[in-house]
């Protein structure tokens, strides 16, 4: 190839992609909504219930996923999985809608440590500024939330070694803080306080309502296992792919279960109707009686959305870079910095739109966690339908991990990630989203058509042979798609994945 590939620096072990997927997944959620998802089941069996199934159900995804990421370990997975399946197109689109989820859960996090922190020192709630949508913007607020985001964006341009250390860090950090709630709850809780287990939903749903309503949104809880293939171009020379596809596969489980622990907890100290409007019922149900404990849950809500951020910002910056690369957005975000070899211009890009939502304050929280979820069931479901073709087309491909069930968990998985979209976009489903979401959602794909429209030139200026070099490096001539028109763009290229949703 003629055509310079950035490269990035290669140092991720098998436990920093853990600690990326499972760091990214546990944020505030454990601290602030615990209340609202009991609330909305209608009873803590009913939430557990919701939380465990949306673990589970997400198991033949996250197998599509391993094998996935262990066939094919460059930056941006999905852009690779879908552009090897349907092509061009069908990997923008993947791509950039992903991309929504990851970028904005940046600033999301930022405001969100903000407000955690108001809580643990109220005297940052001084000096308001100005409103906006009804929220107060403070000043000792604003300065800690830029702090926070100018960090997180300096240890990300230094080097993934120190994203991932730090990385590592925090989540063990939050793990020990989750484990010390646990064993507290379960010692000073009472029983009865579970009680009604299930069908009060305050929203008026019945039982099976109630848990279809919380089911909706815990891929949004639950997601960070994609964040795991935005790196995996990063992993440190002599890796196991059928141990990092294991690794994948794992981490939504494991996040539905401390999820569900925590509610089970969180009921056992407080009658949980009483919950419901507790600002950070995690932490307050346990406040009056080990107020020590309290607190360390609302450092483990700090910890949780450092790494939540520090995770997302990784996979934010990887995404978008690897899009510029592959030059289906300018090419300007698939620069490297030749002494950091971190993608620079996509550590840039992510900042400023994280530096800007502290200016904006509380309000960048509203609709950003229903457009997330959405996007990435919708991400997650191209993936799935590019791992059911690649099974058909190139049944030879290497996958170091393969799912178990073969081909019938790539059609599962395709079922399940249909049905969760359509949760989140027929009218009248209790995870529907509303007009504001929808042009959120609407607003950002504009942007990103703008984008793929000004990098045509650049596009065109290059050949299949070395768009696909971009995208899959040195190892594409090993499993490039086999093409029998040569010169040609493969048929497996050319082919509209919605058509073969029907198909599927």
């Amino acid at each position: 190839m003629h055509i310079e590939r950035h490269e990035l620096k290669k140092t991720m072990g098998l436990f920093d992609y853990f600690t990326l997927g499972f760091g990214s997944m546990v944020g505030i959620g454990w601290v602030v909504c615990v209340g609202d998802w009991i609330g909305t089941a209608g009873g803590p069996l009913a939430a557990i219930i919701a939380f465990l199934i949306g673990g589970a159900i997400l198991l033949p995804v996250t197998w599509t996923y391993g094998e996935m990421v262990s066939s094919m370990p460059v930056a941006g997975g999905e852009i690779a999985y879908t552009y090897r399946g349907f092509g061009p197109k069908a990997s923008f689109y993947t791509g950039w809608i992903l991309s929504f989820a990851y970028v904005f859960l940046c600033p999301w996090e930022a405001v969100a440590v903000g407000t955690i922190a108001s809580s643990i020192f109220p005297g940052l709630k001084t000096m308001p500024l100005y409103e906006i949508m009804g929220f107060e913007v403070y000043f000792p607020l604003l300065m800690l939330e830029l702090i926070v985001a100018l960090s997180i964006a300096y240890i990300n341009y230094k080097g993934v070694e120190k994203a991932a250390k730090f990385q590592s860090s925090i989540t063990k950090l939050l793990i020990l803080c989750g484990i010390a709630y646990a064993f507290a709850g379960v010692l000073l809780g009472d029983a009865s306080n579970l009680q009604p287990y299930m069908g009060h939903s305050i929203e008026g749903f019945g039982t099976l309502g109630g848990i279809i309503a919380v089911l909706a949104i815990t891929p949004f809880f639950v997601a960070g296992f994609d964040t795991i293939p935005q790196g995996a171009e990063e992993s440190k020379s002599g890796i196991s792919y059928h141990n990092l596809g294991k690794v994948l596969s794992i981490t939504p489980l494991s996040g539905a279960i401390f999820y569900s622990t925590i509610i089970f907890v969180v009921a056992l100290l407080m009658p949980w109707k009483s919950l419901i409007n507790l600002e950070y019922p995690a932490a307050d149900a346990i406040m009056g009686v080990a107020p020590f404990i309290g607190r360390l849950v609302l450092i483990g809500a700090v910890c949780g959305l450092l790494s939540t951020l520090n995770a997302f910002f990784v996979a934010s910056t990887r995404l978008i870079f690897s899009m510029g690369r592959a030059k289906l957005i300018p090419t300007y975000f698939g620069k490297v910095d030749e002494r950091c070899r971190t993608p620079k211009n996509a550590i840039i890009f992510v900042s400023i739109i994280t530096i800007i939502a502290p200016f904006v304050g509380t309000a960048i929280l509203i609709p950003v966690m229903s457009v997330g979820a959405l996007s990435f069931m919708l991400a997650w479901l191209f993936v799935c339908l590019s791992a059911v073709r690649l099974r058909k087309i190139e049944p030879e491909m290497e996958r170091p991990f393969k799912m178990p069930g073969g081909i019938k968990t790539g059609y599962l998985a395709t079922l399940i990630t249909a049905l969760m979209v359509m949760m989140m976009v027929v009218p009248g489903s209790p995870g529907a989203i509303n007009s504001v979401e929808w042009a959120t959602f609407l607003a950002w794909m504009l942007l990103g058509v703008v984008f793929y429209y000004m990098a045509t030139n650049e596009r065109n200026s290059i050949s299949e042979e070395e768009r696909e070099y971009m995208i899959f490096g040195e190892k594409e001539l090993d499993f490039a798609p086999k093409n029998p028109n040569s010169g040609k763009e493969p048929s497996s290229m050319r082919t509209d994945p919605i058509s073969h949703m029907k198909e599927a």
